[in-house]
């Protein structure tokens, strides 16, 4: 993560893939400086720690963490 970062966000959202529609938990990690421009956007693959951390204490769902 960028020593910059003042935000995190991460975002569940429920989508369908594929030519069945099957359903699928789409999240993305996001980190942000203080003017609010993108720094890093993660797959939750890359940061597995961060990803755990947030849903076990905030739940899943869209949160915002501000640093």
């Amino acid at each position: 993560m960028y020593p910059t970062a003042t935000r995190v966000v991460r975002h569940e959202r429920l989508t369908t893939h594929g030519r069945h529609r099957r359903p699928v938990l789409d999240v993305t990690l996001a980190a942000f400086d203080a003017q609010g421009r993108t720094l890093m956007a993660l797959r939750p693959e890359e940061m597995p720690e961060l990803h755990d951390a947030v849903t076990a204490r905030h739940g899943p769902g869209y949160v915002s963490l501000d640093l």
